[in-house]
């Protein structure tokens, strides 16, 4: 016996135990009561991996959205006659990715299925991950992700646990049951930002709670996040990148965070430098895909700029290169649809409407629409 073994049951005795078939010996054994039941399973599924060589008449693959291009290919072409895919496009009930780009606007089946088919899971060389670890491009996503969540932290831990828990009572207050929604954490973090940089987040709370009914809410949290918009008209500077805040002045003199923030200011700010000064470089034969309408439109080169802009907001939202829409996947937060509707503005102006970028071209407008 060895794992992976498969049998057909050809009866099963008064104890449990199987009488079986081995399926490639067609040797007839027993297996023992408790065997069966500490490490028997049914055989009609397995894994891509273990499936690899075998052949059906029908195959049924039962996909997460996570596996990549390869293993899709050796998944759909196990069954002669006919292959089916099945992929879940509902969220999955964890309260941790409530927030996640995914649950707020959750993908179709089709979207899940280009971001396998986008996904290479080839062996690289050491050499060639070595440079797309260094790649700016890749890294800047990262970069602004943890700019913004130091500074969320930072605010919290610099007003205090007081501070905090008088934050706290005022959101009971204002809206019953709001500190327990899932997605409290993170708007407790922007009321705290807005708190550092002097302004009253009480009072901002009660303005973005009196803009709409939440009764329909599943999150309220997450939906007042949404309306909270810390880089808005509170904004004092800007931060590395447009859409991004400044460290707020009470957070700069700060000893305990200063430097840490700075630094990382400083690093995704470099980083979206050197994705300037590539896209700056590219010509209409290496520029990418989702680039090459508007260097059709514009072949004298006038529109470098507003590609470098964009080639830093891929980067930085960690736009898939096989997506074609200019700006990519519509943002939700307030100040990240100002500048996506100011680059989208842009893309319309130099391609003209109804001159979109196929074939993502007719779902772009949509989303510019919405934005």
């Amino acid at each position: 016996m060895k794992n992976g073994d498969r049998f057909v049951v050809d009866a099963v005795t008064a104890d449990g135990a199987l009488q079986v078939t081995h399926l490639a010996t067609r040797r007839r054994l027993t297996l023992p009561a408790d065997y069966t039941r500490e490490h028997v399973a049914l055989g009609y599924a397995s894994t891509v991996h273990a499936a690899q060589g075998s052949t059906a008449e029908v195959c049924h693959t039962v996909a997460t959205g996570a596996e990549s291009r390869q293993l899709l290919y050796v998944a759909m072409t196990r069954g002669r006659a006919s292959n089916h895919l099945y992929l879940t496009s509902a969220g999955d009930g964890d309260e941790h990715s409530v927030l996640t780009p995914d649950a707020l606007l959750p993908p179709t089946a089709v979207d899940l299925l280009t971001r396998i088919v986008g996904r290479d899971g080839a062996q690289t060389s050491a050499t060639t991950a070595q440079r797309e670890l260094t790649d700016p491009a890749r890294r800047l996503h990262a970069a602004t992700d943890r700019f913004y969540d130091s500074l969320t932290v930072a605010a919290a831990q610099h007003l205090g646990p007081d501070r905090l828990h008088a934050l706290d009572a005022a959101a009971e207050q204002a809206l019953p049951g709001l500190t327990a929604a899932p997605a409290w954490s993170s708007l407790r973090g922007h009321l705290a930002l807005l708190a550092v940089d002097g302004h009253k987040p009480a009072a901002a709370l009660t303005t973005v709670i009196e803009q709409g009914e939440l009764g329909s809410a599943g999150d309220p949290a997450a939906v007042l996040d949404w309306r909270l918009d810390p880089t808005g008209t509170h904004r004092t500077g800007t931060g590395p990148l447009p859409w991004l805040p400044a460290i707020p002045s009470a957070l700069a003199g700060d000893p305990a965070w200063t430097g840490y923030l700075h630094g990382r200011q400083a690093h995704t700010r470099d980083l979206a430098e050197r994705v300037t000064e590539r896209a700056r470089g590219w010509t209409p034969t290496s520029a990418p895909a989702w680039a090459a309408p508007l260097f059709s439109a514009n072949p004298d080169g006038s529109i470098t700029a507003l590609i470098a802009r964009l080639a830093v907001w891929r980067a930085a939202n960690n736009v898939d290169d096989a997506d074609l829409r200019p700006t990519g996947p519509p943002r939700l937060p307030a100040a990240d649809a100002r500048e996506q509707r100011a680059l989208n503005a842009g893309v319309r102006t130099v391609l003209g409407r109804g001159r979109l970028p196929p074939p993502g071209g007719a779902s772009w407008l949509r989303a510019s629409s919405r934005d």
